[in-house]
């Protein structure tokens, strides 16, 4: 599946289900958001979604802002990761971060 800020579906890894996020018909393709399953990615790339939210630049969770990652389901070892900064007052992190379900 490709990356879209604007995804088609919603991959759950802990539930292993690849869920809609929207009506879909035959033909439609398949995206999610890369950074609910990606913490830190090894090849980050330029977004050619054309969404209106477009992110621009996806290179994981890690280099977006929690009150952007609030908009999209998350998955819980990126939750974790998030909790796990904020325990440490890392000063990037400056907003709660809810899951999204």
């Amino acid at each position: 599946m490709n990356h879209s800020c604007n995804p088609s579906v919603i991959v759950d890894v802990q539930a292993m289900e690849v869920k809609a996020n929207k009506d879909l018909v035959a033909g439609d393709e398949l995206t999610f958001f890369y950074p609910s399953t990606e913490w830190k990615m090894a090849s980050p790339f330029v977004c050619s979604c054309d969404s209106p939210q477009c992110l621009q630049v996806i290179a994981g969770a890690e280099h977006i802002p929690i009150g952007r990652l609030k908009k999209y389901h998350i998955n819980q070892h990126i939750v974790e990761m998030i909790t796990e900064l904020l325990a440490t007052n890392n000063p990037h992190i400056v907003l709660e971060h809810q899951h999204n379900q």
